[in-house]
């Protein structure tokens, strides 16, 4: 099995986006929906609201399920932590999860949470992610190294600490088009990967995870068809 814990940092990206960090305050006006995942179209392929631990998420010692929480718990010598779910595969598919947006650590170390999908492995995956301080990106890791695709942040998403947030993501037809709080983000186009394709979720700090470490909590994850 791929470790899911990463030990590459992404400092070299997170200091490129730190110098776009002065975004335009223009941009979409329009109010935010209702963080859900309600409007999601199709045949359900996936859902877990956590009942329990039976929705076939790999086992961890920092993942707690239950309750009606998926609950990741990044300990200090990690700055980075996958789950991928083993039981359910989806490739052009229509995703969403809902999560507790996480404070940061500092002013200047951000927390980030993402959905995964298109993951081949813990090591070939595409991302799209928020982070505590506001902004989003989409990211893909290939072969176990990063690369950015795209800088997503929009003024109009709105990521409170404590709220919850609908990250979704529509991937078909080699088109990605994401979507954080229901404000449409930038749309990407990408080759889908071949193979049977898995989802998930990850976490993140900027950059150093002082003692005690990180947790985020997701209450919704679900996959449908999207037709």
């Amino acid at each position: 099995m791929h470790a899911k814990f990463q030990c590459e940092s992404r400092s070299g990206l997170w200091i490129t986006l730190a110098s776009m960090a002065l975004i335009s305050i223009l941009g979409s006006t329009g109010a935010a929906r209702a963080a859900t995942c309600d409007d999601q179209k199709g045949s359900v392929i996936f859902e877990d609201t956590f009942a329990d631990d039976s929705g076939g998420w790999e086992s961890d010692s920092a993942l707690k399920l239950g309750g009606g929480a998926l609950t990741m718990h990044l300990d200090p010598k990690y700055d980075d932590f996958s789950e991928l779910n083993g039981t359910f595969n989806a490739s052009d598919a229509d995703y969403c999860m809902e999560v507790v947006v996480p404070k940061s650590v500092a002013d200047d170390n951000p927390v980030t949470v993402g959905l995964l999908f298109w993951a081949a492995d813990y090591n070939n995956f595409f991302l799209v992610q928020i982070q505590s301080d506001g902004h989003e990106q989409l990211y893909r890791r290939t072969a176990g190294t990063w690369a950015m695709i795209a800088d997503l942040t929009n003024p109009s998403v709105k990521l409170d600490p404590g709220s919850v947030a609908a990250i979704r993501v529509q991937a078909a037809g080699n088109l990605i088009a994401p979507t954080v709080n229901g404000v449409d983000l930038k749309k990407v186009r990408a080759q889908m990967p071949s193979g049977p394709l898995k989802f998930g979720v990850h976490i993140e700090t900027f950059k150093d995870n002082p003692a005690p470490g990180i947790s985020v909590s997701v209450k919704r994850f679900r996959v449908t068809d999207g037709k």
